[in-house]
């Protein structure tokens, strides 16, 4: 599961490239996506007038740092049955 940005095929009015931020996921063996919505881009810290490269750095950042999360979150449950049985 991570966050996409994706390259628009038009360019914007002042010549830069467009971008949209896309969801990927896996879900029983098949690719799902979804795009997001510009309401919800303030949560990831994007704003709609970033560069192309500056947004895509951004979400690398962002993606990091869900998957150490998720790492730590295993290490725990990890941690937490080997507590319960006794090691």
């Amino acid at each position: 599961m991570s966050y996409i940005i994706a390259k628009q095929s038009k360019k914007r009015k002042d010549g830069t490239l467009g971008w949209k931020v896309r969801w990927e996921w896996y879900e029983q063996g098949r690719r799902r996506m979804r795009y997001v919505p510009k309401a919800e881009w303030r949560d990831l810290g994007l704003r709609e007038g970033m560069e192309f490269e500056e947004a895509k750095g951004l979400m690398q950042a962002v993606n990091r740092q869900e998957r150490l999360r998720k790492q730590e979150a295993k290490r725990q449950a990890i941690k937490r049955t080997r507590k319960a049985r006794g090691r």
